[in-house]
């Protein structure tokens, strides 16, 4: 398992895809790292590129890290999730 947290400020509302079956999608790509970072993290998020956009060499939208974790290492209790009233879609 990877556990990744994304900073939903990034996420570009206009890449969401709407579906025929009424789900919305957004497309991203999980990445390992060559070596882990400052915080433990071994894994990073980005938006999908489309191919015009990797031929241009246009910069990765990165949203967010994680690390890889067990079962056991998973014991931490859940933080409280507040309830944000934002303009996410979901």
């Amino acid at each position: 398992m990877i556990r990744i947290s994304i900073d939903l400020s990034k996420i570009d509302k206009q890449k969401i895809k709407h579906h025929v079956n009424g789900g919305k999608y957004y497309d991203m790509i999980i990445s390992e790292l060559q070596q882990p970072d400052n915080y433990g993290n071994t894994h990073t998020l980005y938006e999908s590129q489309t191919a015009a956009d990797r031929e241009s060499s246009k910069p990765k939208n990165y949203l967010g890290k994680g690390k890889a974790i067990t079962a056991q290492a998973n014991t931490q209790t859940p933080a409280a999730t507040e309830n944000i009233d934002d303009d996410l879609p979901f």
